[in-house]
């Protein structure tokens, strides 16, 4: 048997909420408490029928924004101690799909701090719909099923998964770390000045197959998709009679890009260069 208080009380909490969302309790109107919920929509949202509107946790699952780290460069502190040790600092926070916020210093020690073996090459990683972080040793099967270089993009951060760094041990277990910067959008330029012959010409190569450059570092999360050369300067063409060149700007991997200018002549040239994700 239920008691009759029960059923008051639920009723009286009924009516409450009825009231405190703007409408007056009548006993004719059976929709009331349906009408008072979508007023309250309503207000929060500025109107419009409900179905126009998504949660905060469905909007984690469809804005295609990638993790921002919330650092001056978009890179978290991550240290090595001691030997055989990486610890993450209780610093910045990263944000997933521009929605939700993990705060570092939320996440205790032990969820920060890893233990490294010798000779080995690690990924730290962060699973950004929790926020736990990893750390994936490239030797692994489960982690490198295909058995893809260190340097592919098929590991680079994505909207739900953010590579922090790139980890490798020595023979002492002395770890050499690169940190990656996480932005949602990723750009970096530069000047080079290039003396006389400094490269040595390669001769109707296609730029894909160019392998006499200087490398610019840039250490993303993720492979620039698009590089290109900005200006080129101040260059002698060796007139009149002339002579060939060659100049250009390609991404290497997550890591750096490529710049050259090669002259058969002593020429001298300078390049600006662009790389975006």
């Amino acid at each position: 048997m239920i008691e009759a208080r029960a059923i008051e009380h639920a009723q009286r909490e009924i009516v409450n909420a009825i009231k405190r969302l703007g409408l007056t309790p009548r006993e004719d109107e059976l929709d009331q408490l349906g009408r008072a919920i979508e007023n309250a929509i309503a207000s929060a949202t500025g109107g419009g029928e409900s179905e126009a509107f998504a949660t905060l946790e469905t909007l984690r699952s469809i804005l295609r924004f990638y993790p921002e780290t919330t650092t001056a460069d978009g890179r978290l502190s991550i240290s090595s101690p001691s030997s055989g040790t990486i610890f993450i600092a209780p610093t910045g926070s990263v944000v997933h799909r521009s929605i939700h916020e993990h705060v570092i210093s939320d996440i205790p020690d032990v969820g920060r701090t890893f233990s490294t073996l010798a000779n080995k090459v690690y990924h730290l990683r962060q699973d950004l719909s929790t926020g736990a972080f990893s750390l994936k040793d490239l030797a692994d099967g489960d982690y490198n099923s295909a058995g893809v270089p260190e340097g592919h993009a098929s590991f680079d951060s994505d909207f739900d998964d953010a590579i922090h760094a790139r980890i490798v041990t020595n023979s002492s277990n002395v770890a050499d770390i690169a940190a990656l910067s996480n932005r949602t959008s990723l750009r970096a330029h530069g000047e080079e000045f290039f003396g006389g012959n400094q490269l040595a010409f390669e001769d109707d190569k296609l730029p894909s197959a160019i392998t006499n450059f200087v490398t610019k570092t840039i250490d993303w999360a993720r492979t620039p998709k698009t590089c290109s050369m900005s200006a080129l300067n101040d260059f002698a063409q060796n007139a009149p009679s002339g002579t060939e060149a060659n100049a250009g700007v390609r991404a290497l991997s997550r890591y750096s890009v490529a710049v050259w200018w090669q002259s058969k002549a002593s020429d001298l040239a300078i390049i600006g260069w662009n790389a975006a994700d």
